[in-house]
């Protein structure tokens, strides 16, 4: 099947218009009349996903971050995304992202957390261009419970060591909010909503204290942490729309860990 053809398929669920105005979604290295035979589903593509890739022989990879993101005047082999930029060439990997369109997809990166944990009634936290449909973030109810109690069945559920929390611990929970990856700029969408507690990843100091003096608890859990469900939604879509059975789909877990607690 061609590439074009899968991400037109692809795109039909996810349609590349839902992206954020600064993000860059979609093709981002490949010819679009190549056959692709084995797909690769990754978070980012870093050093040890081309590797690998290369390594088991995969032409695509799709991955949640946008390997090229910011505008590029040249490319040259002095930095880490241009040396990924011109592996992926010369070992003929096409490259994919699925990034913000994901995330504002109705069934996307926040759905999938919020599911995760048992979270009911959901509603979106912040549409998209007041499409109630699309947008990103999640919001809806638990069983009343300590913030203790709900931390130790979240870590169970993801599969975590350990979460940093801000805020009041004694405080009982029931209303709460997940943004999947960086979040802390969905806190007044939270304040808005009378969210008891939200759950997100990379939240800095200044965050933080803006949360606690306006009564908002945060479990931060780690950027990669409230995404890696994502690409085993995106290895199911790509089930759905593929028709040839003979194109192999596998999703790659990163074996480094970025965040350690020590």
């Amino acid at each position: 099947m061609k590439l074009k053809n899968i991400l037109a398929e692809y795109e039909k669920i996810i349609p590349i218009e839902l992206q954020e105005d600064w993000d860059n979604s979609g093709i981002q290295i490949g010819d679009l009349e190549k056959d692709i035979s084995k797909i690769l589903i990754a978070l980012d593509t870093d050093d040890d996903v081309l590797k690998y890739a290369k390594k088991y022989n995969y032409n695509l990879i799709i991955n949640h971050h946008p390997l090229i993101f910011k505008p590029m005047k040249k490319i040259v082999s002095d930095n880490i995304i241009d040396n990924r930029i011109i592996y992926a060439i010369k070992n003929d990997i096409s490259i994919y992202a699925s990034h913000t369109n994901f995330d504002n997809y109705n069934y996307g990166t926040s759905y999938l957390l919020a599911k995760k944990l048992g979270i009911k009634d959901m509603n979106i936290l912040s549409p998209l261009d007041n499409n109630a449909k699309y947008g990103t973030g999640i919001y809806g109810f638990i069983e009343e419970m300590s913030i203790e109690e709900f931390n130790l069945k979240l870590k169970e559920k993801l599969l975590l060591n350990n979460t940093i929390f801000y805020g009041d611990k004694d405080k009982k929970i029931k209303k709460i909010a997940v943004v999947g990856g960086s979040g802390a700029s969905f806190i007044d969408d939270c304040l808005i909503n009378n969210v008891d507690l939200f759950i997100t990843g990379d939240i800095k100091y200044h965050d933080a204290d803006y949360a606690i003096d306006n009564k908002l608890n945060i479990l931060d859990i780690g950027h990669y942490e409230s995404e890696k469900l994502v690409m085993e939604k995106i290895r199911e879509i790509l089930k759905e729309v593929i028709k040839d059975e003979n194109i192999k789909i596998d999703v790659y877990y990163r074996k480094r860990k970025t965040r350690q607690i020590l």
